[in-house]
């Protein structure tokens, strides 16, 4: 039997020694897995950290390949690895603990924690250089695609140069002034041309000069391309400046021979004129020849400079020659050929010059008296008979013919004045010479003058009086006609049932609206002009016809006045309401993404996930709470302003703020909703994991009690143990009892919250109340069969349990272990907590084994009782560990604090990473999709909303700095960690600002181009209408031709008033076309197109001003040829009259 005894104990010792040999090789591999995966993160961080890339695209799409490959293929099994050692270490420690052997802690290190921060750093790394891969390899393909566009236009560029050198070079230069025009003309086409490709050229060179600054890996080649190209331009330029000084020595030696061709021939025709024998029949013809002689004589004087000038040109062109101009230089023989024939024909032009002066003053002094007087008189005649006559006037047109005709007789009576006087004075000279026929003929003569001039002066001056009432009376009739004409046009205007599409074109109604009100205000001043002209009208004009456009004027102004107003106040509220409706509909998109976020958000199946969960939602209720509701307030006041102005649209606009709250509380519901299903699946998900944790523990606590068994009829230390083994048990089941209670009333509570899970929360307390039961059965079975042992039996049975307690306690308290969320962070503090409030439960226990181990163990044990000395070892040694145990948990409790704290600032990181995520997402999108107007507004308008999306995200960013902030002035563990992330945080953050604000810019400039080709459009078709009425042919009716003239006035001064809007087109395209280079040749085009648009409208318009102007003289010259006609139809019968007269006297009259 003792052989067998010590058989068995070999076994167990033997058995013992394995499970701790197993335990320490279990060991090394822990430490060797865990440095071998420390020194390969550390070198692919090493790895990852290099920045030395390719320089071309090729080589970047090889190092994207292989850093895709390494997250692919390389890194997922260290993860997996990573993994592994988590649960080796666990394993590691459980079986340590079932051994009873020293919990193991990997040294400084080698910790998960210490495995986990190295590999955030790795995916640091990692995330760093895979932003650097795509910025290098972007920067690589824009190269490419640059360098591929160099070579394009390169091409392009040679070919074009090529082709113009040869046309420069070739040297077609005319052989008469028509000729060399024409190469002249086509000579400047094409430079011309060469000049507007200057541009192109010099942009191949930024081309190339963008290229080298970027580091582009062929910019060798790309560099003697472009000199290729610039020597091409240069040799280009420079025959183009030797051609145009070829073409203008060929051009002034042309024109200077074709000159004296044209001098040569028109002398000849002087001489033709020089060589007549009309020297006059009467004394206003020999007085006329003398006159057109002196002009003669003064040209022929003129010419000599001219010819004298033409002999030095073409002397010139003979003489400085340039020796690139002798191969086209002309015959100096043909020059002084062309000099000498010019110089023969003036001298011979200068001599019949001399002999027609000497001639024509031969004839001069004939029948002068007689031929004054005759008229005269014949003259004052015709006069007395125009004045004589009715004057038929009914329009101001009559009125002007009348005006001209009196503004000319009285300037011709000027002019007769003196003449009449010094024929008087001639003729009584005549007398006081006593010729013959003085008294017979002169006499008479003179006082018949004197007469009729004094007869004829009174006619006059009752004429004029008469003309500047008419004159009066119809201005007054046309300024009120074009007055009603204004008004009855302004009033189509004003009004007007067009209020605008959007915001932006009732905004510049208004401001239209604005300037024609001015224009009416500023219209008053002419009515009372009017009311002016008629209070001063004489009496017998204020016919009723007359007398009924005052008052009509004032109605129609008045009504006009009021008409306006009612517009006014007409636009104004079609504006708020289409900026009531934009605002509307930016509240209306944010509330549906914020509502589409919530629905999108998943509610779990763990407790991590459904606490995961809870966090999210709340903080979108604080997000959307903080903008949502400012919103929905300015919405509603904005309704509540239009409705209380009485807006005409009022049922409209209160069915769409209504609306609008609508779906703000539809939307904080389903919020308040989807807080309430995370809170209590997290609830029930927490419960069912508590439920599983205590099952476990009955099993375990099982499977230990049969574990004691065999103690009985051993000796006393078996007993001994078996009794500790058996007490710890129960003190460790007076816990679980009240687990299991308050685990019953759990389930109750929530079968009742969640009758859907009634079924499953009644399965799982089925299950833990019968483990329980078996348990609780087990236990008193036990208890039964082992009795009741000694005093101090049962004080080392308890001490010994106590100690156990101590160990497994200190163990918890003394962990270094560091959650990795906020959960965990959470349950990590529970577990704490729950560990103090455990520490608590046991302090009667300490305190009733220290005062029984004082009244039990005396103070000198006896000499070989080893019971009182194991039991005076024990009680010192737990003292000690008690007060260590305290110590331990303080620590613990400010590390798990700390840890809390640096998971939450993690969590709120990750959501803002989402939300800048987000912003990323959207400015990653294209822009470039606005085809119209319309559709940059809404591009422009969706950007908007974004901003102040941005602007809320800004409040999670800035309380996520804050608490970074505040972890760093407490010099938290994970100081480092924190810094990066905010740090990360902030550049991402100022990254999208950035791209907002480029983003923006690019909306507003093509927002601007857009208003600018819809402006040009207006205009361009409001130039097109006016076109059509400048190109009709109503000069051809001749009737109201005056006012037809009027209204082309009227016509030209709106063309004039249109010309400050094309002015600012003009401006505002330049303005574009240099802010927007790649737009500027459309924008150039659209102003070229506009501008010739709007001088061929005002060409058409002046074409047509003069044709009304002619055709308005051919209806004044017609009524004067009726006039003459009828004069002429009365002199004839008065020389076919038979009456021949009685006297001498009246024979001569």
């Amino acid at each position: 039997e003792p052989l067998f005894r010590s058989g068995i104990g070999g076994r167990r010792i033997a058995k013992v020694m394995g499970q701790v040999m197993d335990n320490e090789q279990l060991r090394l591999d822990y430490e060797a897995f865990v440095s071998d995966l420390l020194e390969w993160i550390e070198t692919k961080i090493v790895e990852l950290e290099d920045r030395s890339f390719p320089n071309s695209l090729v080589g970047m799409q090889s190092a994207v390949t292989s850093f895709n490959q390494y997250r692919t293929q390389l890194k997922p099994p260290k993860f997996v690895e990573m993994g592994n050692l988590e649960v080796m270490l666990f394993d590691l420690q459980t079986k340590l603990r079932a051994n009873n052997q020293q919990v193991y802690v990997p040294r400084e290190g080698r910790m998960v924690s210490d495995i986990t921060k190295a590999w955030d750093r790795l995916e640091g790394a990692e995330h760093q250089r895979e932003l650097s891969l795509r910025e290098e390899l972007m920067r690589q393909q824009k190269l490419e695609q640059l360098a591929a566009k160099f070579d394009r236009k390169a091409s392009m560029r040679e070919t074009w140069l090529t082709e113009n050198q040869r046309l420069v070079s070739t040297d077609t230069l005319g052989d008469d002034v028509a000729a060399v025009e024409a190469s002249i003309k086509k000579h400047e086409a094409i430079e011309t041309d060469i000049k507007a490709y200057e541009e192109r050229v010099m942009a191949l060179t930024e081309f190339a000069i963008e290229l080298s600054e970027e580091g582009y890996h062929d910019i060798a080649r790309i560099s003697r391309q472009n000199e290729s190209v610039t020597e091409l331009w240069h040799q280009l330029l420079a025959l183009l400046t030797s051609k145009r000084r070829r073409l203008e020595a060929s051009m002034g030696l042309r024109k200077v021979f074709q000159e004296m061709l044209d001098l040569i021939d028109y002398m000849d025709e002087m001489k033709i004129g020089l060589l007549s024998d009309d020297y006059g029949k009467h004394l206003a013809g020999v007085e006329d020849l003398l006159q057109k002689h002196s002009l003669v004589e003064a040209d022929v004087a003129a010419l000599a400079d001219r010819v004298a000038t033409l002999s030095a040109s073409a002397q010139k062109h003979a003489d400085d020659v340039s020796e690139e101009e002798e191969s086209y230089r002309v015959d100096p023989g043909l020059i002084a050929e062309r000099q000498e024939e010019l110089n023969s024909s003036y001298g011979e032009l200068q001599e019949f010059s001399s002999v027609r002066r000497s001639r024509l003053e031969d004839s001069l002094g004939v029948q002068q008296f007689c031929c004054d007087a005759d008229e005269e008189e014949a003259w004052l005649k015709e006069q007395q008979q125009i004045l004589d006559q009715d004057d038929h006037i009914r329009d101001m047109t009559g009125v002007q013919h009348m005006e001209r005709k009196q503004q000319g007789l009285e300037a011709e009576m000027i002019g007769h004045e003196r003449r009449v006087e010094s024929i008087v004075e001639s003729g009584n000279g005549m007398l006081l010479s006593d010729l013959f026929t003085a008294s017979t003929i002169i006499k008479p003569r003179v006082a018949s003058l004197d007469k009729n001039w004094a007869n004829f002066r009174q006619s006059a001056a009752t004429k004029r009086q008469r003309i500047e009432q008419y004159q009066f009376l119809y201005q007054y009739i046309a300024d009120a006609e074009e007055t009603v004409d204004w008004l009855s046009m302004m009033e189509q205007v004003v009004g007007s049932s067009e209020y605008g599409r959007d915001e932006y074109s009732t905004q510049a109604l208004m401001k239209k609206h604005e300037t024609i009100e001015e224009e009416l205000l500023n219209y008053e001043k002419v009515i009372s002009a009017l009311q002016l002209q008629f209070a001063q009208l004489a009496p017998e004009d204020k016919s009723e016809s007359v007398s009924r456009m005052e008052p009509r004027i004032a109605e129609l102004y008045t009504g006009l006045l009021d008409t306006s107003a009612r517009r006014r106040g007409e636009l104004k509220g079609a504006w708020e309401r289409h900026k009531f409706w934009r605002e509307s509909e930016l509240v209306e998109s944010w509330i549906a993404d914020k509502r589409a976020m919530v629905l999108s958000l998943e509610t779990g199946e763990d407790v991590v996930e459904a606490e995961r969960l809870r966090g999210r939602l709340s903080a979108l209720e604080v997000e959307v709470r903080a903008g949502g509701e400012g919103q929905v307030e300015r919405i509603d006041g904005m309704a509540r302003k239009l409705l209380e102005g009485g807006h005409r649209d009022g049922e409209e606009i209160e069915t769409r703020r209504d609306h609008i709250k609508e779906r703000w509380i539809e939307f904080l519901e389903l919020l308040q909703r989807r807080k309430a299903e995370a809170a209590a699946a997290s609830g029930l998900q927490e419960f069912y994991h508590t439920v599983d944790e205590t099952i476990k523990w009955i099993n375990e606590k099982a499977v230990l009690l049969e574990n004691s068994r065999g103690a009985e009829g051993k000796d006393l230390d078996a007993v001994l143990k078996e009794q500790r083994q058996l007490q710890a048990i129960e003190r460790d089941l007076l816990a679980l009892a009240d687990k299991v209670g308050t685990l019953n009333a759990d389930a109750k509570s929530l079968s009742g919250e969640h009758p859907e899970s009634a079924d499953g929360i009644g399965r799982r307390m089925d299950e833990l109340n019968r483990v329980w039961k078996d348990l609780s059965d087990q236990m008193t079975n036990r208890r039964a069969q082992l009795g009741e042992s000694g005093n101090l039996q049962v004080y080392l049975q308890d001490i010994v349990a106590f100690q156990a307690w101590l160990s497994d306690a200190y163990i918890r308290a003394s962990s270094n272990e560091l959650p990795s969320s906020v959960s965990q962070s959470e349950e990590k503090l529970k577990q704490h907590k729950e560990l103090n409030a455990e520490m608590n439960a046991y302090t009667p226990t300490y305190q009733n084994i220290t005062s029984s181990g004082k009244r039990i163990i005396p103070d000198a044990p006896a000499e070989g009782d080893d019971l009182q000395a194991e039991a005076k070892r024990r009680l010192v040694a737990v003292e000690s560990d008690w007060a260590m145990l305290w110590d331990a948990w303080e620590g613990r409790q400010e590390l798990l604090i700390a840890s809390l704290a640096y998971q939450s600032f993690k969590r709120d990181g990750e959501h803002v990473e989402v939300l800048l995520g987000e912003e990323e997402t959207y400015l990653g999108e294209g822009a470039e999709g606005a085809g119209s107007l319309d559709e940059a507004e809404v591009w422009l308008k969706k950007h908007e909303g974004f901003e102040e999306k941005m602007a809320v995200h800004d409040e999670s960013v800035n309380a996520l700095m804050e608490a970074g902030r505040k972890l760093e002035e407490e010099e938290h563990y994970a100081q480092e960690e924190v810094q990066r992330i905010a740090h990360d945080v902030h550049l991402r953050r100022e990254a999208n600002r950035v791209k907002a604000a480029e983003r923006k810019a690019y909306l507003e400039a093509s927002l601007a181009l857009f208003q600018f080709h819809r402006n040009t459009d207006e205009l361009d078709d409001w130039i097109s209408e006016k076109a059509a009425v400048a190109g009709e042919e109503t000069y051809r009716d001749p009737s109201n031709m005056l006012q037809k003239l009027k209204k082309h006035k009227a016509f030209e001064a709106e063309l004039e008033a249109n010309k400050p809007r094309l002015d600012a087109i003009l401006e505002t395209g330049n303005a574009l076309a240099e802010a927007q280079p790649d737009s500027a040749s459309s924008i150039h085009g659209r102003l070229d197109d506009l501008q010739s648009h709007w001088s061929n409208l005002r060409g058409k318009s002046m074409d047509k001003d003069r044709k009304l102007s002619q055709a308005n003289d051919q209806g004044e010259f017609s009524r004067a040829c009726a006039d003459f006609s009828s004069w002429l139809s009365d002199t004839m019968s008065a020389l076919t009259s038979e009456d021949t007269g009685k006297t001498f006297r009246a024979s001569i009259i």
